[in-house]
């Protein structure tokens, strides 16, 4: 699955671009996909609370405000690719930032011509991460609902449970077929083995409970620990 959100302050552009977008979107891929589009920031700043997990952004920087809570969300959707609205009364330096890292540009006024290309792009650029699997960052998944991206620092945990294996981020469980033995040898060494049916994403773990044969992850999470996994758990008390 695909995920898109759309935030613009005007509601005729918003409805152009999410039109588009799926006009897009059903032209070049066959993934499933999900889309939010919303003309206040209030709402923008509610979903991303959730913590969901976002493939990519149109995002209107021209709204009071919205700079700021872009930086916010991108602290936590590094990932996210993004392409900025903007127009000549916001002068680049404001948005052309570091911890902005937009992936495109489009300026107020443009063409529906204009869009479609910047939207294809970004579309395309996507599609094009999942299938070459670019720069180790994330892990690609095939689901019922299509390939899904998932960037390794929204993983918390890994679980095999019912001949499947749950992918646990903090709002949602993906599942797929796989095996643990398997992902222990593909994923990278932030991913621990701390029992046969769990793997642990070390970024996650806040406290190692060895009486109690637990680990405590962040957002209230935790996992069991087997006797055997201990010894390379002692370091993170």
């Amino acid at each position: 699955m695909v995920s898109m959100l759309m935030y613009s302050s005007s509601t005729e552009e918003l409805h152009l671009i999410r039109k588009m977008a799926e006009d897009l979107a059903a032209y070049l891929s066959e993934e499933k996909w999900e889309m939010f589009s919303y003309a206040s920031l209030q709402e923008v700043l509610c979903f991303f609370e959730k913590q969901p997990l976002v493939s990519m952004t149109c995002y209107d920087v021209t709204a009071k405000g919205s700079l700021a809570c872009l930086g916010k969300i991108r602290k936590e959707h590094k990932d996210m690719l993004l392409m900025l609205i903007a127009d000549a009364t916001l002068s680049p330096m404001e948005y052309v930032r570091p911890d902005i890292l937009a992936s495109s540009l489009i300026l107020r006024p443009f063409t529906p011509a204009a869009l479609k290309e910047k939207l294809s792009d970004m579309i395309r650029d996507y599609l094009s991460r999942v299938e070459e699997n670019d720069g180790g960052e994330a892990f690609v998944v095939t689901t019922l609902e299509g390939k899904m991206r998932i960037p390794y620092s929204r993983i918390c945990y890994l679980e095999a449970r019912d001949k499947k294996i749950y992918i646990r981020l903090r709002d949602r469980e993906i599942a797929f077929y796989d095996t643990i033995e398997e992902l222990e040898e593909k994923l990278p060494d932030i991913f621990l083995r701390c029992h046969r049916g769990f793997l642990v994403n070390k970024a996650f773990v806040e406290k190692v409970m060895l009486s109690q044969n637990e680990i405590r992850l962040s957002h209230g999470m935790s996992v069991p620990l087997s006797r055997s996994y201990k010894p390379r758990f002692k370091g993170m008390l």
